[in-house]
């Protein structure tokens, strides 16, 4: 069903492209576009945050495997703003610290060979 679909939107736009000729650009650079707020100004910060945790509540449900796992953190001088949490890998399963990266979603373990 959805290969259909997608096959009549891909004919719509090749032929609506024939039909109704986009404008072309006049070659003046460099040009200038309007932005438009996707979020009108009036929208609270808590709504957005209620949103946004929706938005990531609604990502993780539909990802096989996902867990919750506690985290773990530091008020060593040397650690400081490090958060950590152990983590089982493999077949057997190895457990391992790992520091958790708020900026990435990669997760580095050290391996042998």
């Amino acid at each position: 069903m959805g290969a259909i679909v997608f096959a009549t939107f891909c004919i719509w736009a090749i032929l609506s492209g024939a039909v109704f000729p986009a404008p072309v650009a006049s070659g003046e650079f460099p040009t200038s576009l309007i932005l438009h707020r996707a979020i009108p100004n009036q929208v609270e910060l808590s709504e957005l945050r209620a949103h946004d945790r929706a938005r990531h509540r609604r990502l993780l449900e539909s990802i096989n495997g996902v867990v919750d796992f506690p985290l773990a953190g530091s008020y060593n001088p040397y650690r400081v703003g490090l958060y950590y949490t152990k983590v089982q890998i493999g077949t057997p399963a190895q457990e391992f610290i790992v520091q958790i990266d708020t900026g990435s979603d990669a997760l580095w373990v050290s391996c042998s060979g």
